[in-house]
């Protein structure tokens, strides 16, 4: 009877072994398969374990990043999500890496990084994601490298000949609005009312154009860093007089209910005066264009200690949920004001933005369809 169960275990100890033996060669395949596919990828990945350590990169990350054999095992801090500033110590070229804020959980933070290899300069967005298995298990991270230079190329092609395209529509565009004017005004000639009528509506078209034109070479120069600043002392509150001055008239025959609330003292901002007017026309028009007849638009600033607090509130159309994320774009506008066929270049938000962000400050809004939008922007007091 021994000998028997002897014979029996035995044969068990065997299909166990087989059986494993069956399932570590499984298991490698998979892992053969699974490094052969990461490796074919054209662009860079690097695999990160649990432990925070350099699991596994590909021949494209070896290439461009000049990663060593020996630099499986570097461990990488956690900060800003795995963010490539943290490689410097295993990657020994010079490379760039801009960073903006994402609402995307599993990368909060998007970064983009510029690095030079085989003699150009190439652009990747950096994808960090979670690897997990089928049981939900962590297993570490996968940074995956999205080549953008093309895109990046493309967009400065594109933005040379908005560039181009702007500069060349301004003369002709200055010539009509010249010719019509004199025309207007009596200057070579009376005209009849109807007359007047006609060549009106002309001239507020050309003005439409020329507004267009004008943002369309602020968001070229925005993007070719040649929007210049120059910074000093301004007293706020005389800017912003002088842009709701501007749209009184609309004010009144739309009978808005338009208030300037002041919380405390209001102090002079250093500030660059021109582009913060560019800055108060924008978000002003939209909440005077986009708020009904007796609608209500209020401005309320606060000084705080180190920043000036300016709120637009209004309780016109407000902006769709799923438009929201884009608001800042350029050339975008939400489907709600597109379906009124109100004018707008899209571009006056992309602009606003990069205004207040040049000078250390801050704008988010909140909004609901229907019941008002409020724009919320922050101007530091000193430079």
């Amino acid at each position: 009877n021994n000998i028997k169960e002897l014979e029996t275990s035995e044969k068990s100890l065997f299909r166990a072994f087989s059986d494993l033996q069956v399932a570590r060669k499984k298991a490698d395949e998979e892992r053969e398969k699974t490094e052969a596919i990461v490796a074919n990828f054209i662009d860079p990945i690097i695999v990160i374990d649990n432990k925070n350590k350099i699991e596994l990169f590909n021949t494209a990350a070896r290439s461009i990043f000049n990663f060593k054999e020996d630099n499986i095992g570097t461990e990488i801090s956690i900060e800003d999500n795995y963010s490539m500033e943290n490689f410097r110590k295993v990657i020994s070229q010079e490379y760039k890496i801009t960073t903006k804020q994402s609402a995307k959980d599993n990368n909060p933070n998007e970064e983009e990084l510029v690095i030079n290899y085989a003699n150009q300069e190439i652009t990747y967005k950096i994808i960090t994601a979670a690897v997990v298995d089928s049981k939900n298990r962590n297993l570490g991270i996968m940074k995956i490298f999205y080549n953008l230079t093309r895109e990046k190329m493309l967009d400065k092609l594109k933005s040379e000949f908005i560039s181009i395209a702007a500069h060349q529509l301004r003369t002709p565009l200055s010539a009509i609005k010249w010719v019509i004017k004199m025309v207007l005004d009596g200057d070579i000639g009376e005209i009849t009312e109807e007359q007047k009528k006609f060549l009106f509506k002309g001239y507020q078209s050309n003005e439409r154009i020329i507004e267009l034109v004008n943002d369309m070479l602020n968001v070229s120069r925005i993007e070719e860093g040649r929007f210049g600043y120059t910074y000093e002392k301004v007293d706020f509150e005389e800017t912003l007089n002088l842009v709701v001055d501007t749209l009184e008239g609309k004010i009144k025959e739309k009978k808005i209910n338009f208030e300037i609330i002041k919380e405390g003292k209001i102090s002079d901002i250093f500030m660059d005066k021109s582009r913060i007017i560019l800055v108060l026309q924008n978000l002003l028009e939209n909440a005077v264009k986009y708020t009904p007849e007796f609608g209500k638009v209020n401005i309320t600033l606060e000084n705080g200690k180190k920043f000036l607090k300016v709120r637009i509130k209004d309780n016109g159309v407000g902006i769709p949920e799923k438009d929201q994320e884009k608001m800042f774009s350029k050339f975008f506008r939400a489907d709600n004001v597109v379906r009124m066929q109100t004018e707008g270049s899209g571009l006056g938000l992309f602009i606003v933005k990069n205004v207040i962000k040049k000078h250390g400050g801050e704008i988010t809004f909140t909004s609901k369809e229907g019941i008002g939008t409020e724009f919320v922007f922050t101007l530091p007091l000193e430079n």
